[in-house]
């Protein structure tokens, strides 16, 4: 008997580990600092307004990939639908104003992205209004650009 609760108390803290090492689905938001993203990798997808000169009225779809470097630059890579690959990496820029994180993507966006965000461990969403922006991506340590390219 006491071998099965020992038993059942080591899978509940196996079940357990993952989620404190990830950070639990509480709902609350990690600590969003620069600090805390710079040396990361955001993979995400975002969903722009499309700007009137371009048809207006509907969503642009972006795929991006950017490593977000302590001193304030950024690696960019974008998803090239027609190409089915990622375009050259490019040098960017990125800061953050919590919960506010400006990044530019370049070629795809002509304006830096500016979206109140949170995070939750590797899991990183936010939005904004104007113009309108949904992002929705993760959080991986080291330049994973470098590393694929």
């Amino acid at each position: 008997m006491r071998l099965a609760r020992l038993f059942r108390a080591l899978v509940g803290v196996a079940l357990c580990a993952p989620m404190v090492a990830h950070g639990a689905p509480s709902g609350e938001s990690d600590q969003l600092s620069a600090a805390n993203l710079a040396g990361q990798t955001l993979s995400a997808v975002a969903y722009l307004s499309r700007p009137a000169e371009h048809g207006g009225g509907s969503l642009t779809r972006l795929m991006f990939q950017a490593y977000l470097r302590p001193d304030g630059t950024a690696l960019v890579r974008v998803w090239d639908v027609a190409a089915d690959a990622y375009t050259r990496p490019a040098e960017s820029h990125w800061n953050l104003t919590a919960p506010q994180l400006c990044l530019a993507v370049p070629p795809a966006v002509s304006q830096t992205l500016c979206l109140d965000v949170h995070v939750w461990g590797p899991r990183i969403a936010g939005s904004s209004i104007t113009p309108y922006a949904m992002l929705d991506g993760d959080l991986k340590q080291g330049n994973l650009i470098a590393v694929e390219h």
